[in-house]
């Protein structure tokens, strides 16, 4: 067990800090604020991520991601799971620009094949991918922000 909580804590590290401390156009420090000590479970440690993110043009990224890691006996790997993540960005109006969820059924979203997970650009949403990740929308963030230099 205690192999998966180092690894809970690796993954932290490289999946979700080490993609912000390289992301562009940041304006000062990221608020991050990470579960110091996830909490053990029946399979392994899970625990949360959130922060935000502010960026030169006067936009931000607000996330969190419930992470879960167990420990695969059949496989003898580590198993993964982000069963509830949102990754809200909103442009210097305040207005959402682009949202990634991941979380709770909402009657709304169970037609979309990537059901439970969504994309929102704007007020519209569209089909989701279960492996983005942060690396991913900081990637779709500066695209956005190039594209309106």
């Amino acid at each position: 067990m205690r192999q998966v909580k180092e690894e809970f804590t690796n993954y932290v590290f490289s999946e979700v800090v080490a993609p912000i401390s390289k992301a562009n156009y940041q304006v000062g420090d990221p608020t991050l604020n990470i579960d110091d000590l996830p909490e053990e479970t029946d399979k392994g440690y899970a625990g949360d991520v959130q922060g935000k993110l502010e960026f030169y043009d006067g936009s931000w990224l607000q996330f969190i991601e419930h992470i879960e890691l167990s420990y695969n006996t059949k496989l003898d790997c580590l198993d993964v799971d982000r069963p509830f993540y949102k990754y809200n960005y909103h442009g210097s109006d305040k207005k959402l620009k682009i949202a990634y969820h991941c979380g709770p059924p909402e009657k709304l979203y169970k037609r979309l094949k990537s059901f439970p997970h969504h994309k929102h650009i704007g007020s519209e949403f569209t089909e989701g991918n279960k492996d983005v990740k942060i690396k991913d929308i900081l990637n779709e963030i500066e695209d956005e922000i190039e594209n309106n230099l």
